[in-house]
């Protein structure tokens, strides 16, 4: 199986993207049955980053949902199902909940931990911010930790609590701005 993912990753070097979603989708039809494996939900996710590159935003949603049911915690499928999210602008809190997903599996790695708050800081979800930050100061007592746990209560305080069971809305205030003002 991982035969099938290098000329996939040429294609995408090259800028084919067209072709890598080609090559790509000809693999996966090879292994039908085995989406739950890592190369296979590697080859679908570098279908979504292929398919959002040549345009294809609505096939390319219907790939990165495929690849999120099973809540894969390997990098090999996280960074390139991430790529697609931001490239493609796939929102709607995608990109934390795969995180989310990932970290159940693997709730001790910090790594994840850390990508995660970042996923809640670009869906300005300060309340999971919070609780992220907290997450890795317990797990690794450092200052910078604590520190973003802070900002995350002063954010809530300011603009509201965020939260993804209020669609993204603010459930107190007037909401977060899309850019926050700077003094």
């Amino acid at each position: 199986l991982e035969q099938l993912l290098e000329p996939v990753y040429a294609s995408l070097d090259r800028r084919d993207d067209r072709g890598a979603a080609r090559l790509a989708a000809a693999a996966l039809a090879k292994c039908e049955g085995d989406e739950a494996t890592v190369p296979v939900a590697t080859l679908q996710a570098l279908r979504a980053v292929a398919l959002v590159r040549a345009g294809m935003g609505a096939e390319a949603t219907e790939a990165v949902d495929s690849v999120m049911r099973y809540a894969h915690c390997d990098e090999r499928v996280l960074a390139p199902l991430a790529a697609a999210l931001r490239e493609g602008r796939i929102g709607g809190g995608r990109l934390a909940r795969m995180y989310e997903a990932a970290l159940s599996r693997e709730p001790g790695n910090e790594g994840l931990l850390d990508i995660t708050f970042d996923a809640h800081c670009r869906d300005f979800a300060f309340l999971k911010q919070q609780q992220m930050a907290m997450k890795l100061y317990r797990s690794d007592a450092e200052e910078p930790y604590l520190l973003w746990a802070t900002v995350a209560m002063l954010l809530q305080a300011r603009h509201g609590l965020r939260d993804e069971g209020a669609g993204g809305r603010s459930t107190a205030g007037g909401g977060a701005p899309e850019k926050l003002p700077t003094r």
